[in-house]
């Protein structure tokens, strides 16, 4: 996958997606970096996705990139519905706890 997004150009954002879902759990970096690539692609479409978005702030999370995760956990707040909202809140409170920020979390 990853060598069909960048035989692209870069230009498939759901062969980053893809590529992002594949290395979430165990590249940290990777995925990260393929979350990016996709935002920049499209940023409109990526931005109006709450998975998308919480997924990315995960692995911003797990690779230690926290100022980035929180601005992406921000943003999938702001568009959450249903259950949604309790995952959002449920992996801020994680990244707070993990920051020492206990009374926020």
């Amino acid at each position: 996958i990853r060598a069909a997004a960048e035989a692209s150009g870069g230009q498939s954002f759901d062969l980053w997606i893809a590529l992002a879902s594949m290395l979430e759990t165990r590249a940290f970096d990777q995925a990260a970096a393929a979350y990016e690539k996709a935002r920049l692609f499209d940023p409109a479409r990526f931005d109006k996705s709450v998975e998308y978005l919480n997924n990315a702030a995960v692995v911003f999370y797990a690779s230690g990139k926290l100022s980035k995760a929180h601005e992406l956990f921000k943003l999938a707040s702001e568009i959450a519905q249903g259950e949604a909202v309790a995952i959002i809140k449920f992996n801020t409170a994680r990244l707070l706890e993990e920051e020492g920020r206990l009374e926020e979390a």
